[in-house]
């Protein structure tokens, strides 16, 4: 059966604490509720040239590395973390 296509995030997207993988360098993003706060200041900061396409790997932010790694590789992502 095909898998149903993931969730994925562009920056500004993010309404909930979730994880993220970015999909082209395999590096995890946590967004926990406290930097989702309407006129918090996020530490979250990632610039760059090139747009990043995320994908959504749990909406537990507190998962551990592990299960985030495995989430990861189950979403064909090659995890850098």
């Amino acid at each position: 059966m095909p898998r149903a296509r993931e969730p994925t995030a562009r920056s500004g997207e993010f309404l909930f604490d979730e994880r993220y993988v970015d999909v082209s360098t395999g590096e995890l993003y946590r967004f926990p509720p406290e930097a989702l706060i309407q006129g918090s200041s996020p530490v979250i900061r990632k610039e760059s040239l090139r747009a990043a396409r995320l994908v959504q790997i749990s909406k537990n932010p507190y998962i551990t590395t592990f299960q985030a790694r495995l989430l990861a590789c189950e979403h064909n992502v090659q995890p850098n973390f």
